[in-house]
């Protein structure tokens, strides 16, 4: 039996790659929308009406009312992202959301993660990616372990990601531990879990820790 059906609102379309219920039974969901954009003001042959898709992060009351909204294009500039002439352009892809300790969200893309403030939407941080604003600490420490499906942060603080790999699948799949410091901008690198084959998953996947200090991975 369905007890509930859940959408977006304000006129959004929900995408399903994560699905957040918080403590308060309030709900975190994202989905995405298209923005025409002249990209020849942007870069040199770009299509002067390109869509070009963004992400939004909506929070629900129990009602199902929105209650906070995010968008990628109210806080990002097209400049700093995208390079394509492409007249549709795919530049911004969520994989998932998460409430973290302080209650701001951590979302997490293909190739970065970001901080992004509940209260006034601003990015607080981006780790990895074009933009990265941190500096990778310890042996096999790497800017590109910071694109995947999964970013949690574990009891000690520290945060459990999924690493994907890459597009290409030329790069296996991986999981790692890191302990942030959001102040001084280092990502220390605490543990890695590497497959003896290539697992090349460079699509879905996620890791849970679990009770007893095991790391759970879906590949």
């Amino acid at each position: 039996t369905v007890k509930e059906l859940v959408g977006a609102g304000n006129g959004y379309v929900a995408e399903s790659h994560d699905f957040q219920i918080l403590p308060n039974g309030n709900i975190l969901l994202f989905g995405y929308y298209m923005s025409e954009v002249d990209m020849s003001r942007i870069v040199s042959g770009g299509h002067p009406a390109a869509l070009v898709s963004g992400g939004i992060i909506q929070e629900l009351d129990g009602q199902r009312n929105v209650v906070w909204q995010w968008r990628t294009w109210d806080k990002y500039r097209f400049a700093d992202l995208i390079s394509s002439k492409n007249a549709v352009i795919n530049a911004f892809h969520l994989n998932d959301i998460v409430l973290d300790i302080d209650g701001n969200l951590i979302v997490g893309t293909p190739t970065f993660v970001t901080k992004i403030n509940r209260q006034t939407g601003d990015v607080m941080w981006v780790l990895g990616g074009p933009q990265n604003q941190f500096t990778p600490i310890g042996p096999g420490s790497a800017l590109s372990h910071f694109g995947g499906h999964a970013t949690h942060r574990l009891a000690n603080g520290n945060f459990l990601m999924y690493d994907n790999g890459n597009i290409q699948g030329t790069e296996t799949s991986k999981v790692h531990e890191y302990k942030l410091d959001e102040v001084a901008k280092t990502a220390t690198h605490i543990w890695s879990y590497v497959p003896n084959t290539m697992i090349p998953g460079w699509h879905r996947g996620n890791a849970q820790r679990l009770p007893n200090g095991n790391t759970f991975i879906g590949w």
